[in-house]
Protein backbone atom coordinates (compact mmCIF):
# COMPACT_ATOMS: atom_id res chain seq x y z
CA UNK A 1 0.00 0.00 0.00
CA UNK A 2 0.73 3.65 -0.79
CA UNK A 3 1.03 6.41 1.74
CA UNK A 4 2.68 7.88 5.22
CA UNK A 5 2.91 5.24 7.85
CA UNK A 6 3.47 5.90 11.70
CA UNK A 7 3.44 2.68 14.03
CA UNK A 8 3.95 3.01 17.17
CA UNK A 9 4.39 0.18 20.03
CA UNK A 10 5.96 0.38 23.76
CA UNK A 11 9.54 -0.47 24.28
CA UNK A 12 10.10 -2.78 27.00
CA UNK A 13 12.95 -1.87 29.32
CA UNK A 14 14.99 -4.84 30.77
CA UNK A 15 16.31 -3.21 33.65
CA UNK A 16 12.78 -2.23 34.89
CA UNK A 17 11.36 -2.90 38.15
CA UNK A 18 15.02 -2.94 39.83
CA UNK A 19 16.15 0.47 41.60
CA UNK A 20 19.41 2.01 40.13
CA UNK A 21 22.29 1.63 42.39
CA UNK A 22 23.71 5.20 42.73
CA UNK A 23 27.73 5.70 42.57
CA UNK A 24 29.17 5.90 46.01
CA UNK A 25 31.29 9.13 46.07
CA UNK A 26 34.79 6.78 47.19
CA UNK A 27 33.73 4.30 43.96
CA UNK A 28 33.07 7.19 41.33
CA UNK A 29 35.44 7.65 39.11
CA UNK A 30 36.24 10.79 36.94
CA UNK A 31 38.47 11.39 33.49
CA UNK A 32 38.08 13.84 30.99
CA UNK A 33 37.35 10.66 28.26
CA UNK A 34 34.10 9.73 28.80
CA UNK A 35 34.92 6.44 27.29
CA UNK A 36 38.11 5.79 29.97
CA UNK A 37 35.69 6.37 32.59
CA UNK A 38 33.33 3.99 31.39
CA UNK A 39 35.73 1.37 31.15
CA UNK A 40 37.45 2.23 34.51
CA UNK A 41 33.91 1.84 36.44
CA UNK A 42 32.78 -1.53 34.61
CA UNK A 43 36.59 -2.74 35.30
CA UNK A 44 36.56 -1.68 38.88
CA UNK A 45 32.66 -3.19 39.51
CA UNK A 46 33.77 -6.45 38.05
CA UNK A 47 37.05 -6.47 40.70
CA UNK A 48 34.24 -5.50 43.68
CA UNK A 49 31.57 -7.79 42.67
CA UNK A 50 33.12 -11.01 41.54
CA UNK A 51 30.89 -10.76 38.41
CA UNK A 52 32.69 -10.96 35.07
CA UNK A 53 31.87 -8.26 32.36
CA UNK A 54 34.92 -8.43 30.75
CA UNK A 55 35.48 -11.28 27.99
CA UNK A 56 38.72 -12.78 26.47
CA UNK A 57 38.61 -10.31 24.02
CA UNK A 58 37.62 -7.33 26.24
CA UNK A 59 33.88 -5.54 26.86
CA UNK A 60 30.92 -5.77 25.08
CA UNK A 61 29.15 -2.81 25.46
CA UNK A 62 26.81 -0.77 23.25
CA UNK A 63 25.63 3.15 23.79
CA UNK A 64 22.65 3.68 24.20
CA UNK A 65 22.59 7.42 24.57
CA UNK A 66 25.74 9.74 23.98
CA UNK A 67 25.21 13.55 24.36
CA UNK A 68 27.58 16.07 25.25
CA UNK A 69 26.29 15.60 29.27
CA UNK A 70 25.05 12.33 29.58
CA UNK A 71 26.17 8.95 28.45
CA UNK A 72 24.14 5.42 29.15
CA UNK A 73 25.62 2.10 28.31
CA UNK A 74 25.12 -1.53 28.33
CA UNK A 75 27.61 -4.28 28.78
CA UNK A 76 26.75 -7.82 27.81
CA UNK A 77 28.68 -9.66 30.39
CA UNK A 78 29.92 -13.39 29.66
CA UNK A 79 27.18 -15.41 32.34
CA UNK A 80 24.17 -13.80 29.89
CA UNK A 81 23.53 -10.88 31.77
CA UNK A 82 24.23 -7.43 31.16
CA UNK A 83 25.43 -4.33 33.55
CA UNK A 84 24.05 -0.72 32.42
CA UNK A 85 26.06 2.32 33.54
CA UNK A 86 25.18 5.94 33.34
CA UNK A 87 27.36 8.41 33.06
CA UNK A 88 27.51 12.55 33.28
CA UNK A 89 29.92 15.22 32.38
CA UNK A 90 30.20 17.36 35.50
CA UNK A 91 31.16 21.13 34.76
CA UNK A 92 35.12 21.05 36.34
CA UNK A 93 36.71 24.94 36.88
CA UNK A 94 37.67 25.92 32.57
CA UNK A 95 37.77 22.79 31.01
CA UNK A 96 35.22 20.32 29.20
CA UNK A 97 34.30 18.78 32.40
CA UNK A 98 34.81 15.51 34.11
CA UNK A 99 32.94 12.64 33.01
CA UNK A 100 31.96 10.61 36.61
CA UNK A 101 29.60 7.75 36.54
CA UNK A 102 26.60 8.10 38.70
CA UNK A 103 24.00 5.00 38.31
CA UNK A 104 24.46 1.29 37.80
CA UNK A 105 22.21 -1.77 37.29
CA UNK A 106 22.77 -5.39 36.55
CA UNK A 107 20.33 -7.77 34.44
CA UNK A 108 20.41 -11.06 35.69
Amino acid sequence: MDGRWRVTFPLRDTFSGAELAKVAEGHSTGSFDPQDTLLTFASRLETESGRPVRWEDGFRYELLLKTDRLWAAEFQCPDGGALRVYLQNVPYEDTSGLWQPYAWDWQA
